[in-house]
């Protein structure tokens, strides 16, 4: 190989923690057992998943190799590129300028698509190829075309890595397994909200849901079934009043079905005086990152999306996270939920709310209980040498055999419609869940809560004490309940409101309505 002399032009403007030092470490320990290792980097949110690709990226340039950075969708270059300023690089992607001298190439598996193996080996024949986000680009076709399924063949001496958050598929016939031999984890969501790099949550839910009469194709939920459940004037009014009782004034992103959903949960917020915005897929990601700025400097309190967060989006001021659509996908959840568990670089933000009005919460757990377990490398199942069959069903009118899937008997002369097979029920009100692993920490701070209404101290000394012994400070929403139980007297209420004034006169607090911000008993 022609050595290419690379030393970078400005030092990295990312500084590891020691966690993230140790997993760049590992990954260079496995290329050392074995060159042609594929290497998958899990880094949830929170843990820099941006820092340690960077490190990486700088330190295989820094051997004279050649780099192929891959995102899944030319949208996303821009916002790659800016985390590689201080390296040498060039874009295939789009409409961007190609510079194939440089040893780093920031591309999009979309646009490689149309170039082409056989182009991308001619033009830029790399070392090591790093898929970000690998659960979504390891899978297009040319990635495949590129790195088939295991096991290796025997002219494969490319280095490839994988870097990812939720390493999991929705279809059973695909597992991260199939093309990745081992894995490295930076520290799970729970050590990271324990080492204070990520904030706790509080979950509200609704519990389980009945899922009758939903059909799920191509691996989630069919949208039109969802829009009859949870596209509703009610649905949508409940999920605002849910807003206005739980978390009022936080930065607030909800998860929709889709574009209509979005903008009428939009509306519904602006109806009632909330500034709100909607974002999707198919708007310029210059206007939806206005939006995103929007709500980064709180113009707008609510941004309600329809596929559009998952990408570009970076407001760690959001404390709220509402779920509003049904998913099988677990890695959405995750991911959904993530976009909240951030650190604001000042320090304020202290826990993030989490909404859930249709049961994701029951049916894929808590962010903070991910376990290594979860996340480890799994292969798929086969797929089975002939399809099954789709369910069959008779129309009772004409006793014609038509699709279970069917709502309207296909029989043209008949056109019979069945009757929905499930009851759309009024809306659940959400109600505050506490994970196992946490029911400890949350009967602790309600006991100091206590402590401190009846020694007349702060509930500030409450916060300080929980976080001497956790390490965090604990959600705000663990307050409630804990001095009055869940339903106050009027008496009760007149006793709290004297307490919290006589801590403003105690502590000379001059923040302005903290007395009614703090009225978390009522």
């Amino acid at each position: 190989m022609v050595a290419l002399h690379f030393a970078p032009q400005k030092p990295s403007p990312f500084k590891l923690r020691p966690y993230q030092a140790q997993v760049v470490e590992s990954v260079h320990q496995q290329l050392k057992t074995d060159q042609r290792q594929r290497v998958l980097v899990v880094a949830g949110t929170g843990a820099g998943k941006t820092v340690i690709a960077s490190h990486l990226t700088q330190d295989f340039l820094l051997q004279n190799k050649k780099v192929l950075f891959l995102v899944h969708r030319d949208i996303l270059v821009k916002q790659t590129v800016s985390k590689f300023t201080h390296l040498p690089h060039g874009i295939i992607a789009g409409r961007h300028q190609l510079n194939l001298s440089q040893p780093l190439q920031v591309a999009s598996v979309q646009t490689l698509g149309r170039k082409g193996v056989e182009w991308l080996n001619h033009h830029f024949p790399f070392d090591i190829a790093i898929f970000d986000e690998s659960h979504l680009t390891n899978w297009f076709n040319f990635s495949l075309e590129l790195f088939p399924r295991l096991p290796l063949s025997q002219d494969d001496h490319t280095i490839c890595i994988g870097l990812t958050a939720t390493p999991w598929r929705r279809s059973k016939y695909q597992a991260m397994g199939d093309l990745y031999q081992s894995s490295v984890f930076a520290p799970l969501p729970g050590e990271l909200i324990s080492q204070g790099f990520l904030v706790p949550f509080a979950y509200f839910s609704i519990g389980k849901v009945e899922k009758k009469g939903l059909r799920i194709r191509n691996g989630e939920y069919e949208t039109v079934k969802l829009k009859v459940r949870c596209n509703t004037p009610e649905v949508i009014q409940h999920i605002v009043n849910e807003w206005l009782d739980k978390a009022k004034n936080r930065p607030t992103i909800i998860f929709s079905i889709d574009i209509e959903h979005a903008q009428a949960i939009a509306q519904a917020f602006n109806n009632q005086g909330i500034s709100a915005a909607s974002v999707d897929g198919t708007m310029k990601i210059g206007d939806r990152e206005k939006i995103y700025e929007q709500l980064a400097q709180r113009k707008i309190q609510v941004v309600c999306s329809c596929e559009a967060l998952s990408e570009g989006f970076d407001v760690p001021i959001v404390s709220c996270v509402v779920l509003a659509r049904l998913t099988t996908s677990k890695a959405k959840y995750i991911q959904q939920i993530g976009r909240g568990a951030r650190i604001t670089p000042d320090g304020e933000k202290r826990d993030c709310l989490v909404l859930d009005a249709v049961g994701l919460v029951e049916e894929f757990g808590f962010f903070e209980d991910i376990s290594y377990e979860d996340l480890e490398l799994r292969t798929s199942e086969n797929k089975p040498d002939h399809k099954t069959p789709p369910p069959m069903k008779n129309c009772p009118k004409c006793q014609q055999l038509i699709l279970g899937s069917l709502q309207v008997c296909s029989n043209e002369k008949c056109r019979h419609k069945f009757s929905p097979q499930y009851e759309i029920h009024a809306p659940k009100k959400l109600k505050l869940v506490i994970p196992e692993s946490s029911r400890q920490k949350y009967q602790h701070y309600q006991k100091l809560i206590k402590q401190a209404y009846q020694n007349q101290t702060s509930f500030i000394n409450a916060d300080n004490l929980f976080k001497s012994t956790y390490g965090h400070y604990p959600p705000a929403s663990w307050r409630k309940g804990a001095i009055f139980g869940d339903n106050p007297s009027e008496t009760d209420q007149k006793n709290y409101l004297n307490y919290l004034k006589l801590l403003v006169k105690k502590h000379q607090i001059k923040t302005p309505n903290w007395v009614e911000n703090n009225c978390w008993e009522f």
